[in-house]
């Protein structure tokens, strides 16, 4: 069993003097893009959960694997990966949910994990940029980074007007989750800036970070103006693909 948990480790994450961690994901995500089509065919319930559970179990597993690697170094980059690692498994719990998400309770369950989740990365990226050694102020106050967090807001309230026609009895909830996943995004482009951390590993949380994002967009187009193949083709890929790349980040700041 122990060989086995160090064959995946060098499959996920690779060793701190190679990318090969990285190569290997890229392969298993690009791998994953035609079950991920094939599961938003309008079939049976216990078939899309068929799918998606094992694959945000996956996604679970390489953030573990990433606590693993960290853990015996930096301090500050294992709590990182542990906050990451709670976001995983909530979004776990959140895609199970969202496989009956046509019913709203089961849909609230759903948003409910997601929003933790995202608290979770929220926590994990203002700890990053509360430990770093960068003035934090002067950074919050460079013309770039504000004019780029005013873009995110701007854009976030776009969405806001777009689906608040729709949103009837789940109108103060989708606003909560709004909120929440901007600050997700915002706070993950702002330690973009933190150049205190390697180019590497602050535009992997930021890459996973915006798709997490979109993909979310798509997910209330499927709940509010009804399922069909362009939604889910693109929520799914993004998706994962975010949720792989936060899982596997910590790794790349070992």
């Amino acid at each position: 069993m122990e060989e086995l948990r160090e064959n995946l480790e060098r499959l996920f994450v690779g060793d701190e003097h190679s990318h090969e961690g990285t190569e290997y994901l890229s392969m298993a995500v690009g791998l994953l893009v035609p079950l991920l089509v094939v599961t938003s065919m309008d079939w049976n319930r216990i078939l899309g959960l068929g799918c998606k559970a094992p694959l945000s179990m996956l996604f679970c597993y390489v953030g573990y694997l990433s606590v693993l690697q960290v853990e015996s170094g930096d301090a500050s980059i294992s709590i990182y990966a542990t906050l990451v690692m709670v976001g995983l498994v909530l979004g776990f719990f959140g895609d199970v949910f969202l496989v009956f998400g046509d019913i709203d309770f089961w849909f609230l369950c759903g948003l409910v994990s997601f929003l933790a989740g995202h608290l979770a990365y929220v926590a994990a990226f203002v700890y990053l940029l509360y430990v770093s050694p960068t003035d934090t102020v002067a950074l919050l106050a460079t013309p770039e980074l504000v004019a780029t967090l005013a873009g995110i807001a701007l854009f976030s309230f776009h969405i806001y007007l777009y689906f608040r026609p729709l949103l009837r009895d789940l109108y103060m909830e989708c606003v909560a989750y709004i909120l929440i996943i901007t600050s997700m995004l915002l706070s993950a482009a702002a330690l973009s800036f933190d150049t205190y951390y390697s180019a590497e590993f602050r535009y992997q949380i930021l890459a996973g970070s915006v798709a997490f994002y979109i993909s979310d967009i798509f997910v209330g187009r499927s709940k509010f103006m009804g399922v069909s193949a362009f939604n889910t083709c693109m929520c799914l890929p993004l998706y994962y693909g975010g949720q792989f790349a936060l899982g596997f980040s910590a790794a790349l700041a070992s």
